[in-house]
Parts: structure tokens; sequence; C-alpha cells
């Protein structure tokens, strides 16, 4: 069931579909907060226009995503090559991670770096 969100997510179409629906929605509720005269049921009607909006905004970020180029994702110039590795074996692990060595805190260093 999974596997159909992520269909749909990555369908053009479908999300054109649903942020014209969020459009029509928001429109909507602008008018109903202008014709409202309670408050409360206002304040109510305004929360769901903050949802609404929110979910467009999500929408029209996952459809620029859909549209930028591939290639942008390939890799980034400037890395570091210490920290990166080469003939396609996996990069080498930052200190902070749980490596085999692990992260030594400098206090706990056996030179001292890092205290004083």
């Amino acid at each position: 069931m999974l596997e159909n969100y992520e269909k749909l997510l990555k369908d053009k179409a479908y999300l054109k579909f649903a942020l014209k629906r969020y459009e029509e929605r928001e429109k909507e509720l602008r008018e109903l907060i202008e014709k409202e005269s309670n408050e409360y049921k206002r304040d109510a009607l305004k929360s769901e226009l903050r949802s609404v909006e929110y979910a467009k905004k999500l929408i029209v970020n996952l459809l620029q995503s859909l549209q930028s180029e591939p290639s942008a994702c390939e890799g980034a110039y400037g890395r570091n090559p210490e920290l990166t590795s080469s003939e396609g074996s996996p990069p080498l692990p930052y200190p902070w991670t749980n490596s085999t060595k692990g992260f030594v805190p400098s206090e706990a260093r056996v030179d001292g770096g890092g205290v004083g």
C-alpha cells in the first residue's frame, strides 16, 4: 500500500490535481472567513486555512523537485577528498559515527587533544 502512495507522490498529473484542489479549498476558506461573524468559528477556519496553505506549499516543493534535473544530485564539487574514498568503496566514516574506532571525546584522548 505504501508503494501506491510513493507512486502518487511522483506522479506530476496527480500533484497538479491536488494542488488545484488545495487552491480551490483555500479560496473557499478565505470567502468563509470573510462572511463569518463568530470569531471562534473564524479562528477554526483560519486554522484550516493554515493547514491548506502548508499542504499546498509542500505540493509545490514536490512538483519543483520532480521538474529539477536529476544530475543535480550526482555530487558536489569541492568535496573534501580525504572524507571520500576512491574505487567505488563506501565513504570513510566521520569521527562521530559508530565505526570500529568510535568517537573519542577530546577529554579522553591520550594525546590530550583539545584540552586546555
